[in-house]
């Protein structure tokens, strides 16, 4: 079964974007402020529903999107 080219195209800029949002996850949390991380919750909770709504994406980029909703979940118990 073969994706639709057009889908392919777009699910790798939405994977892309993700990547980006992930990082800026990142360097927001890794300033060890909880208080400041606090705002965070929802974004991560959001980007985590952006990795749900990606799951039909090609093979290889599920791999990928396992491996950011991993490190969202973590990121969001940092949160916490």
């Amino acid at each position: 079964m073969s994706a639709d080219p057009r889908f392919v195209r777009e699910g790798k800029s939405r994977l892309a974007w993700l990547q980006g949002q992930y990082g800026r996850a990142i360097a927001a949390l890794n300033v060890k402020d909880h208080e400041a991380a606090a705002p965070f919750r929802d974004y991560v909770r959001a980007l985590r529903g952006e990795c749900a709504a990606m799951r039909v994406q090609a093979v290889n980029d599920r791999q990928r999107i396992a491996y950011l909703k991993g490190r969202l979940d973590a990121l969001e118990g940092i949160a916490r």
